[in-house]
């Protein structure tokens, strides 16, 4: 089917033709018996679709809507919840899922005519690692010590690193590990089987480890304390959160095929699965690792490979200055988990930006240390440890964090956030994505995408959306002087007359 859209940048690129490609399939499961079964290809009963994802939660979704039945195939009947769906436009997969619920509605209009559709809401893959509780008080309940051996594996592998600390690849991989023991030893312990078809529904959607920093160490985490939380009950996705210590670090889901950049280099995500992200977040500022060394992210972003809109696919723009996110007080301390450990807490840092005090007055902006260096796991209890060369390690590492948050905030009232809305490309290569640095054509400066948005409707057109924050220029403010949208000179002497009549 054929699209035309307005690119309403330049005069001479008003009108873009093709034919939109899009499909879209299920591959169906089988909990009770063999796993995966096959494969259902639905796209001629699609009628419209929306896929969203956001590199806050890897917990995106998909809301499609379909004819109901196609010849002896009834969708409600052989679709069933946790099912896998694939979304992929232009030959290219963007989205990848599993099904929550599946319904169907049917209806009489005004004129007696008979209508039914079915409706698919779904979840990204990484989506699964919010719902599934890692709870302490199941184990407590059920009378074993599932959760205690995973922790226990888990401290005793982060051990064996000696003096060296882990890296994100290593650290990611023992989670891992450890979480999966934790669901075998639960299950096994009641006599119940099924965790191994668990674990080849997570083997076949979802990579932890291949877009994992192996360069980059974010330290010893304070293992035990990463599986608390909230009436003792956490998601394996709030202990990668606490692994990444965000904001100075960044875990996030994307699916294959697509580019990432790691350690100053692409690396290329395979279609098919959804990978895990994880990297220092690439924002100009002073990261430190390991209790003070510097770290090659400081200038990540400015180096970043980017992605051009160009400017006959844009459709729809809006774009904000906000104070939400500025602060005026940067504290970092060490999260206190051991009341003997009161002087870790000490030893933390409040950075104070008087410029932002002036203007915005008392705003906290509260940094837990899970990360910080050997010298922490030291016994508190033995007297001969409690020596400066002790919390130095700390305190500098407190300093730094303070100084990397106040770099990263304290001009987030002069950038550019927003949404900005396209036309999706055939050409993959131009066609933006979470965790991407963003560009228009024309406008000097750049932008970090923090969510994307697609959405399609039979016989109509397929467009994006992305949520950008950030935007800048190498020299400060961003500035667009009317360059998106450009109207008519004459437009702008009308304007500049009335206003010399008003005046």
């Amino acid at each position: 089917m054929e699209e035309r859209g307005t690119g309403l940048g330049r005069p001479r690129d008003t009108t873009i033709v093709r034919r939109i490609s899009v499909k879209v399939g299920v591959e169906r499961w089988d909990w009770t018996a063999r796993g995966y079964v096959d494969t259902i290809d639905i796209t001629h009963a699609v009628m419209n679709y929306q896929w969203q994802k956001t590199i806050k939660s890897p917990a995106g979704g998909a809301t499609i809507t379909l004819l109901p039945q196609n010849k002896y195939r009834h969708y409600l009947d052989d679709i069933d919840v946790m099912d896998v769906v694939k979304i992929t436009e232009f030959g290219t997969l963007k989205f990848i899922g599993y099904i929550k619920r599946v319904a169907t509605s049917g209806w009489i209009d005004q004129e007696g005519k008979p209508h039914r559709t079915c409706a698919l809401v779904c979840t990204t893959l990484g989506g699964y690692l919010v719902e599934s509780m890692v709870s302490v008080n199941m184990s407590i309940l059920r009378d074993n010590v599932a959760f205690q051996q995973a922790a226990v594996f888990l401290a005793e592998n982060l051990a064996k690193s000696g003096t060296d600390p882990v890296t994100y690849n290593e650290a990611v991989t023992l989670l891992i590990q450890a979480w999966q023991k934790f669901i075998d030893d639960t299950l096994n312990a009641e006599g119940v089987t099924g965790a191994s078809l668990n674990t080849q529904y997570f083997n076949r959607y979802i990579d932890f480890t291949t877009a994992m920093s192996e360069s980059e160490t974010p330290g010893y985490p304070r293992e035990l304390f990463l599986f608390y939380g909230e009436e003792d009950e956490v998601t394996l996705w709030s202990i990668l959160q606490k692994l990444a210590e965000v904001p100075l670090n960044e875990f996030f889901f994307d699916n294959g095929p697509r580019t990432v950049h790691l350690n100053g280099k692409d690396i290329e995500l395979q279609e098919g699965k959804e990978y895990l992200i994880g990297r220092p977040t690439p924002f100009d500022g002073t990261i430190t690792v390991n209790g003070g060394a510097a770290s090659s992210a400081g200038n990540a972003f400015s180096v970043m490979p980017f992605v051009t809109i160009p400017n006959q696919y844009l459709l729809k723009f809006e774009l904000a200055k906000s104070n939400e996110d500025v602060y005026s007080v940067y504290l970092t301390a060490p999260s206190i988990y051991d009341m003997s450990k009161l002087e870790l807490l000490a030893a933390g840092k409040a950075t104070i930006d008087d410029i932002a005090y002036q203007k915005y007055l008392y705003r906290l902006c509260n940094k837990p240390l899970y990360y910080i260096t050997v010298l922490d796991r030291t016994d508190p209890g033995d007297p001969d440890a409690r020596t400066d060369a002790r919390y130095s390690g700390v305190r500098d590492r407190a300093q730094a964090v303070s100084d990397t948050l106040h770099n990263w905030y304290t001009n987030n009232d002069q950038f550019l956030s927003g949404v900005i809305e396209y036309m999706v490309p055939a050409n993959a290569d131009i066609d933006p994505r979470t965790g991407q640095k963003l560009k228009l054509e024309g406008i000097n400066g750049f932008w970090y995408i923090e969510g994307i948005t697609h959405s399609w409707n039979y016989k109509g057109p397929l467009k994006g959306s992305v949520n950008v924050t950030r935007g800048y220029t190498s020299t400060g403010r961003m500035k667009l002087a009317n360059r998106i949208f450009r109207k008519p000179q004459s437009v702008y002497r009308d304007i500049d007359a009335l206003s010399r009549e008003i005046r």
